[in-house]
């Protein structure tokens, strides 16, 4: 995985908001695990403010943060999962014909990761950003592409980009581009097909 853009001012916002909440909690702590100790008879130590903030932080970038994004609360689609659809492509004679093609996108709140697998080649991000607006999110992803040893002749690595929305139905639907030297371009239409509930 490697970290996307989004609107920083809400991140920061939300990691101070996680970090206030660990100051009464750590206060709590304090009184709890001394009754504790005196009930036991051994001594018991409290965690640091700084270690319940990165226990908290981490089981918000993993777990908490799709349940706030499922009801609205966060301005981030949870995009996780494993999307089939088609793909159309300037290579060769015909752009209206489809060819399979399959996404696998694993996400956190700060990361995120793009496969992408057809029949010829495969391709993973290297970088992306991640745009939510009233209408919906948008995708933008570059990627380096590897063709598979069973690929026709002449294709060879290169790297493109990827622009995906999501729209109502649950569809990512955009266009990507290759880069210098190929000057290719193709349409993607997609669906998610499962979702995976935890990530780390």
């Amino acid at each position: 995985m490697h970290s996307y853009a989004n609107e920083p001012s809400r991140r920061w916002k939300i990691i101070g908001l996680i970090a206030l909440v660990c100051w009464p909690v750590h206060h709590y702590l304090i009184g709890t695990v001394s009754n504790l100790s005196q009930v036991a008879g051994i001594p018991l130590t409290v965690p640091s403010v700084l270690t319940i903030f990165y226990g908290a932080f981490w089981c918000f970038r993993h777990v908490f943060w799709r349940g706030l994004a499922w009801i609205g609360l966060l301005d981030v689609d949870d995009l996780n999962g494993t999307w089939k659809g088609t793909l159309r492509t300037s290579h060769g004679d015909n752009f209206d014909e489809e060819y399979p093609f399959t996404l696998h996108i694993e996400q956190e709140w700060t990361r995120i990761s793009v496969e992408a697998q057809t029949e010829s080649s495969r391709s993973k991000s290297t970088s992306a950003f991640l745009e939510s607006d009233q209408s919906g999110s948008e995708l933008t992803y570059t990627y380096r592409n590897r063709p598979e040893p069973s690929s026709e002749e002449g294709m060879a690595t290169h790297e493109g980009t990827a622009k995906l929305r999501l729209e109502e139905g649950g569809r990512l639907v955009g266009r990507y581009y290759t880069g210098e030297g190929r000057g290719q371009y193709g349409e993607i239409k997609v669906v998610r097909q499962n979702q995976s509930w935890l990530s780390f």
